[in-house]
This record gives C-alpha cells, sequence and structure tokens, in this order.
C-alpha cells in the first residue's frame, strides 16, 4: 500500500527526490548490468531497420505499379493499344481456378 497523500506532501522536500534518483538508478544500473537492454536495441534497431526498408519498397512497388496501370490505361483510352477482355478473363480464370470447376 502506498500513502499518496503522505508521498504528494514529501514531492517539494529535495530528500523526497534524492530517494527516488537513487532507487531508479539502482534499478536502471542493475537492468544495464544484466546486458539485455544491449540485446533488446540490437533487436530493436535491426527490426526497425528492416522494417523502414520493407516500408519504402513497398511505396516503391506501389508507386511503378500504379504508373504502369496508369500509362497502359492511358494508351489503351488513345486507340495505341487494343485490350482483349475475354482472353483476359479467360487466362486470370484459369490462374485463379486451382480445383478446375
Amino acid at each position: 500500500n502506498i500513502d499518496w497523500i503522505a508521498t504528494v506532501k514529501r514531492v517539494p522536500q529535495p530528500d523526497f527526490w534524492d530517494e527516488v534518483a537513487t532507487v531508479a538508478g539502482a534499478q536502471v544500473q542493475g537492468a544495464v548490468d544484466s546486458g539485455i537492454p544491449g540485446s533488446i536495441s540490437y533487436g530493436f534497431v535491426s527490426g526497425f531497420c528492416a522494417g523502414y526498408a520493407l516500408k519504402q519498397a513497398g511505396r516503391v512497388a506501389a508507386v511503378v505499379l500504379g504508373m504502369g496501370f496508369v500509362g497502359m490505361q492511358a494508351l489503351a483510352y488513345n486507340g495505341y493499344i487494343q485490350v482483349d477482355h475475354g482472353k483476359l478473363k479467360k487466362d486470370v480464370e484459369g490462374l485463379m481456378d486451382l480445383n478446375d470447376d
């Protein structure tokens, strides 16, 4: 149990902050001595870098595919290319239909 009223009354006193710093410092030093923060920070940095790289690669891929689609649509709209929608539908259904039903 913590007596919150007594704790709040002690906040303005300098010895309160000395005690807090001593307890917190001991806990931090114990964690540093265990070596866990080093492995956590390495894992964190590695994971962050991998996630950031994949995010950027995904953005680039989305832009490239999107611009390709827009370009193809523009070419089709202006009559430079003709799309055989029946053949396209048949080919895509053949790829997606795994059980041939």
